[in-house]
């Protein structure tokens, strides 16, 4: 971890739930500027924690970090939005992520809502760029993406189809919903943890909600005061 303010300590974090599991990471104060999101912030939501963070004048929760390439595993909101304050550190929690086994990425699914013809402009775009499977239940219409050789490259195309979409609302759940009535539910392909720090650096960042970490690091409260950030 070269680009820091400084290390304060490591220690092994235990996941109570599963005692034989735990997980050695070292907190640090790192400059904001140094860290790499691999996905993409949704504008909304930087609102509402900048909200929270500036009322409350804490920052609860730390960022979660690729010690060795400074890649954001958990934290892409709270990064915008204190870059945006301007802060000069933020509290990080480093770990050793290819290597870490107790950190496991998942995928989201991706729920979108319209009209039916709306559904179906969007079914045949993505069934002209994206392979998969098409499975209908009643209104329901679900979209099941193949396994590639490349999935990020699937997210790239996902995010500028996203990008146009103007009639229809987007939501995610990280399981397949049972009775979603009116939409289209799409399934995207796994990301591995090596595609997750390609993108943060390589700078190809992924559309917001693409990965979901499950770590017990995500349980870890850590109260700053955002005074001391500056």
């Amino acid at each position: 971890m070269s680009s820091g303010v400084g290390v304060l300590t490591s220690y092994k974090a235990r996941d109570e739930e599963n005692p034989p599991n735990s997980i050695m990471v070292k907190l640090a104060f790192l400059n904001p500027w140094t860290l790499k999101p691999h996905e993409k912030y949704i504008e909304a939501r930087v609102a509402e924690v900048r909200e929270s963070i500036v009322k409350s004048r804490y920052l609860v929760k730390p960022l979660i970090v690729d010690e060795n390439t400074l890649t954001v595993i958990d934290g892409a909101h709270r990064l915008e939005v204190l870059k945006r304050l301007d802060v000069s550190k933020v509290p990080v929690l480093a770990v050793n992520y290819l290597e870490e086994d107790e950190i496991r990425v998942e995928r989201w699914i991706r729920v979108y809502r319209g009209s039916s013809g709306a559904l179906e402009e969007l079914l045949k775009l993505l069934k002209s760029e994206i392979p998969g499977s098409v499975v209908r239940k009643s209104d329901t219409i679900v979209y099941r993406v193949h396994e590639v050789e490349n999935p990020a490259s699937v997210y790239w195309l996902l995010g500028d189809t996203e990008g146009y979409l103007t009639e229809i609302t987007l939501s995610f759940t990280n399981e397949t919903p049972r009775r979603p009535g009116r939409a289209l539910v799409l399934i995207p392909p796994r990301l591995g943890k090596r595609d997750v720090v390609k993108a943060a650096v390589e700078g190809k960042l992924f559309p917001p909600k693409t990965t979901r970490h499950i770590t017990v690091l995500k349980r870890i409260m850590l109260r700053t005061r955002l005074s001391d950030l500056f």
